[in-house]
Parts: structure tokens; sequence; C-alpha cells
């Protein structure tokens, strides 16, 4: 009796009942995305790890003028610059 005439009931429920249908769904995929996105991160840090000790490894057979090392070496600097902590001015 406290319904207003403009309300549609029926839709009211459709929706309450796709609502409970589609929670389970989007909490199954919600598990999904974080385990995808931590192995991704963790992924992600071996492969810099590794690649920082091949840098590293490089770069000492450049010191020791290893044949070839110095133009590997050149080449995989660029990537592994440190960078400045301090922010950039802004304009």
């Amino acid at each position: 009796q406290f319904v207003p005439s403009y309300m549609d009931v029926e839709a009211l429920f459709m929706d309450m009942k796709a609502h409970g249908q589609l929670t389970p769904i989007l909490r199954t995929v919600k598990q999904l995305h974080d385990g995808l996105d931590d192995t991704t991160m963790e992924a992600g840090a071996e492969s810099y790890v590794n690649s920082l000790n091949y840098y590293n490894s490089v770069k000492q057979a450049a010191k020791n003028n290893v044949p070839g090392a110095k133009a590997i070496y050149e080449d995989l600097r660029q990537r592994f610059e440190r960078r400045s902590r301090t922010p950039e001015p802004v304009d």
C-alpha cells in the first residue's frame, strides 16, 4: 500500500535478482584480478632483479675490457641510469 504508483515493482525485483546473481561472480573475478595483479608484480620484480644482475655483470666485464662488453654496457646503461629522487620543477 505504500509503493508509489510510479514505481515499477517488477523491475525492482528483477534488479535485486540480478544483483544477487552478479555479486558472487564479481567476487570471483575480483579474486582472479587480485591474484593476477600479485603475480604480475612479483614477475616484474624478479625480472628486474635478474636484469640488473645481468647489467652489473656486463658492466664489470666492460671494466675488465672483455671484448664486446663495452658496446653492450653502453646500450644497457641508458636503461639502468639512476634517476634523481628530487622531482622535476613544474612550470
